[in-house]
Order: C-alpha cells, then structure tokens, then sequence
C-alpha cells in the first residue's frame, strides 16, 4: 500500500460489511438494487453511480462514518442536484467507498467556503471549474485499486460528460503529498481551517487533460495500478450518453457556457495524451 492511502481509510471494514450484506449501516440498500446502467468492475469492486434514495443514502452514511472517526463535522445534508453526481463503490452489496462530483453553478461549488480568491481566478480566466467532494473508503479496501477507478470515473464525469477544464479538491494535509505525486495536482494555497469541517486543509488543482495524461501514462516508480483501460473507457463513455444526451461524448455538441473554449483546448491536450480508442 502506498504510504500515503493510510489516513483514507473510513470506520467501516470491508470484511464486516460483506459479512453484513445490506444490513448494519447499509440497511438502506436492502430491497433497493442499484441500477446496472454505467456499472463497471474493478478487481473485486464495481463502481457506479449513486442516483436512488437509497444509495444516496448510503453513500452519505459511509461518509459521516469516516468524518466522524477522524474528529471532523459534517452536513447532514447528503449531496444531490443536478450540479452534484455521486459514485458509489461496491463490494457485493456493500458500499465500500464514495465521492462526488460538484461543477460550478450560480452556487458556486464547496471550496469557495474558504478557497474562493483562488477558484475565481480561475474563473475569471474561463475555466470550467468543478469539485471532488464527500471522499471516504472503507477501512479493509485495497486502497490503489478503488482510488484508481474512483478518479478514472471522476474524469470521465468530469471531462468528457460535464465539459470541466479544471478539477479541485481539498485535502487534510497529510494527503497533500499523495494527490501531488499520483494524480498531478498542484497546491494552490497555504493551510487554511475549513470550518464547516472543523479541519485544516489545502486547495489542489489539477487540470483534467492533465489528468489524462496521468491516468493513460502512469509513472511506473509509485506501484499504483493501472486505471481503466481505453476500452473500458469508452464503454463507461458510451454509457454515459444515454444518461446525459447533451453532454456526451467526444465531438458531440455540448451545452454553450464560459469553459467551452478551454474544454476544445483541453480536449486536444487530452488526445495527445491518450491511446487511440476505437469509435
């Protein structure tokens, strides 16, 4: 396990939770199969979106799990809306690992809590801008492999169906190091308490062609695994534009808005750093 995943981990095991099944904490799933449509495997995981009460539900209770074993706050407010799209990794019937997805919006996105010099400057140089957030995993995952189809995921959602240029996220900082070496983000910002969390925390940006290059070429000397492979990116793609017609994939129209001329520029940024995948 790379030394960093250690603080990643969340109060619920994966042993005990697929040893409960959907009982204990996952009581909301039982009766409530989540929908096969964008389901992918991972090893031992399959990775999908959380779109029903229950696996919302649940995702969110793997989350206040997680920040309450570390001492942080969280909302009681589970994340929803059509600015806000949640994975959920499942071990069985167990939900073993999640985040979200937040892209800006008249609201803003969560980081301009305590961030909002930094990310308006990207938004005032035409960035399409979005967040990761509610991150947690289960204590017992094997922590490589579900990061590495968590964040493929979250590029696919982020890039090819949501337009983002840029990806932001707020780390604890023992985890500064981790995300800067394995994913290429940058720090933006010195240590600053978030207190809607009642933590201290950095700002990372990585800007998601960026990411591209991380995920199709990944340095060999940090033992991580590898993502999804091109062909499994383009069925989760492909997937994808039956749940989001307006927003698919590559070269298909897309909704106007400030980041479309850093999302044409990216997007060949991109295919610089990916294989060629097959139409």
């Amino acid at each position: 396990m790379h030394p960093n995943l250690r603080g990643n981990e969340a109060t619920g095991s994966v042993t005990g939770a697929r040893r409960r099944g959907c009982n204990g904490n996952l009581e909301a799933l039982a009766g409530a199969p989540w929908p096969r449509a964008a389901s992918f495997h991972k090893d031992d995981y399959v990775v999908q979106i959380a779109d029903s009460d229950a696996s919302l539900t649940a995702t969110h209770q793997l989350v206040c799990d997680r920040y309450a074993r570390r001492g942080y706050r969280v909302s009681a407010r589970r994340p929803g809306g059509p600015h806000q799209t949640t994975i959920g990794v499942l071990a069985g019937c167990a939900i073993v690992g999640t985040a979200t997805l937040q892209v800006d919006s008249p609201l803003g996105i969560n980081a301009d809590a305590v961030f909002r010099d930094h990310v308006d400057i990207y938004r005032n140089e035409g960035a399409a801008v979005c967040e990761i957030t509610q991150f947690a995993l289960a204590r017992g995952v094997r922590s490589e492999t579900v990061l590495a189809a968590v964040f493929h995921y979250l590029y696919i959602l982020a890039f090819h169906v949501r337009q983002r240029s840029h990806i932001f996220i707020e780390v604890n900082p023992r985890h500064r190091r981790f995300y800067e070496s394995v994913f290429g983000f940058e720090c933006l910002t010195p240590i600053r308490m978030n207190p809607g969390v009642n933590a201290p925390a950095y700002l990372l940006q990585v800007r998601t062609d960026h990411l591209a290059s991380t995920i199709f070429h990944p340095s060999d000397d940090l033992e991580f695994p590898r993502f999804y492979s091109i062909d499994e990116e383009h069925r989760i793609r492909k997937s994808f534009a039956h749940r989001y017609p307006l927003r698919n994939m590559r070269g298909a129209s897309h909704a106007a808005g400030a980041g479309d001329l850093y999302y044409l520029q990216h997007l060949r940024n991109r295919d610089a750093y990916a294989p060629t995948q097959r139409n």
